[in-house]
């Protein structure tokens, strides 16, 4: 009997062409924001390996001077100074940010480490596109899927009871043996199975392209349809609870609305409201004020380095030009005073994080785009890690060449070999991303329950 609804709701659902049109669409916006994110990422992927050479010191011609400097050979007083050892700080995209890279564009991906430098201009070359695009963001897959599917759903599958209802025919429906339940279960298999087949079809060759590893693809595809479901349960409740389609319709849309647009938006507004960001103002203004004073104090403030480092003070070469040294000093201060904005910058958009974490259980949207962020590697929390292992770096580098920059000399070979490479670590995925994921199931397992126990009522 439910192959045969099956048969029947799939031949009334796609034959007409308002319905085939929309399906359409909805695989158009999916194959345009995949074409568009693999693009993007392959794009993003090319500028951040093409750092301008010029950014960048060649270590082994660097290292060849030193060597020679050290065997007593005369260089040039400017050749293997520690403050002109730059590193590059990369933040690779996620093995699939092409279908979750949004707003990844806005983010910081590179930064160059040098003594030159201090936390204010660590990072500058993040801005892949133009301003118009980086202010607009992406069509990504993750949209498509969290807002565009459960609308998809809802509307298809909303009526499948309501019409007959209301017309008159579900009494004649019942008589000639129909049954209520059986015939929402074959609406909706015949709405979700498209719905959730052609953006996992997407994701696999999205995968493909990308040589995205199995674990982060499987999770999307996990991901994906855990939230199908979710919405076919949403969409069976919406059915089997209102008698006119014009009722069942506001309903559905506005279920859609709450849960997908109102609770999303609200969690973010509250966040930003509750832990709200330094101004960037005052964290430049205590950036100047540190330099200015840094560079009036400069013979007070050498003394004062030299002092806290006894043990590596060497006679100083005067031919370093002692703009070496103030740079040094100058970059020094401005990260100590300005610290404190940087740790309460990102202290309150950890806290932005958690509180959206704590709530995200009040709207499947929110659940599914953590996971799906998570997965592929891009979002807020990642780019966060990213900006804080630069800074560590800039630190283990700083404080590598500090003593040698103030005292006006070179460091030995072994003590620049011992200054690492930048590695970024990836951070782990959430546990959260699997109880969330739990959550949504035991709803819909709920909801579908309900649903269908409503329909064996009509009958």
């Amino acid at each position: 009997m439910l192959r045969f609804h099956l048969a029947r709701e799939f031949n009334a659902l796609w034959r007409p062409a308002p319905r085939l049109a929309a399906l359409a669409l909805y695989a158009v916006l999916i194959a345009w924001s995949v074409a568009d994110g693999v693009t993007w990422q392959r794009h993003a992927e090319s500028v951040l390996a093409d750092v301008p050479a010029d950014l960048l010191t060649d270590r082994s011609e660097w290292m060849a001077d030193l060597e020679s400097a050290e065997a007593g050979e005369e260089i040039s007083p400017y050749a293997a100074r520690p403050m002109s050892l730059t590193f590059l700080a990369a933040l690779p995209p996620g093995p699939l940010a092409a279908l979750a890279g949004r707003n990844e564009a806005m983010q910081p991906h590179t930064a160059l480490i040098s003594g030159w430098r201090s936390e204010v201009s660590l990072f500058r070359r993040y801005e892949v596109e133009g301003p118009v695009a980086l202010g607009s963001g992406r069509l990504d897959l993750a949209f498509v899927v969290v807002a565009v599917l459960p609308l998809l759903v809802l509307l298809l599958s909303f009526d499948v009871l309501s019409r007959d209802r209301e017309a008159g025919r579900f009494r004649l429906f019942l008589i000639q043996g129909g049954q209520a339940g059986q015939t929402l279960i074959a609406r909706l298999i015949a709405v979700a199975l498209p719905a959730f087949a052609i953006p996992a079809i997407a994701i696999l060759v999205a995968a493909l392209l990308l040589d995205a590893p199995v674990a982060a693809t499987s999770i999307w595809i996990t991901g994906l349809a855990i939230y199908t479901v979710f919405w076919s349960a949403v969409a069976a409740l919406v059915a089997v609870s209102f008698r006119q389609v014009s009722t069942g319709a506001l309903a559905a849309v506005t279920v859609w609305a709450l849960l997908v647009v109102v609770a999303p938006s609200t969690v973010r507004f509250s966040a930003e409201a509750l832990y709200p960001l330094p101004s960037r103002v005052s964290y430049l203004t205590e950036a100047r004020l540190a330099e200015g004073a840094t560079r009036r104090n400069l013979a007070e403030r050498a003394e004062i380095f030299m002092a806290e480092h006894p043990d590596e003070a060497d006679a100083p070469d005067e031919a370093v030009p002692g703009f070496y040294r103030a740079s040094y000093l100058a970059n020094i201060d401005i990260n100590t005073r300005t610290r404190g904005l940087v740790d309460a910058f990102e202290g309150h958009q950890a806290e932005q994080r958690g509180l959206v974490g704590a709530l995200q259980f009040l709207s499947p949207a929110i659940m599914l785009n953590q996971v799906l962020q998570a997965s592929a590697g891009t979002g807020p929390a990642r780019s966060a890690d990213f900006r804080r292992q630069a800074r560590a770096h800039l630190d283990v580098v700083l404080d590598a060449i500090g003593p040698a920059t103030v005292g006006r000399n070179r460091l030995s070979v072994e003590e620049a070999r011992r200054i690492p490479e930048f590695a970024f670590t990836e951070p782990a995925i959430p546990v959260s991303g699997l109880i969330s994921m739990i959550w949504m199931l035991v709803l819909a397992g709920g909801g579908m329950l309900l649903a269908l126990r409503r329909a064996q009522r009509l009958n």
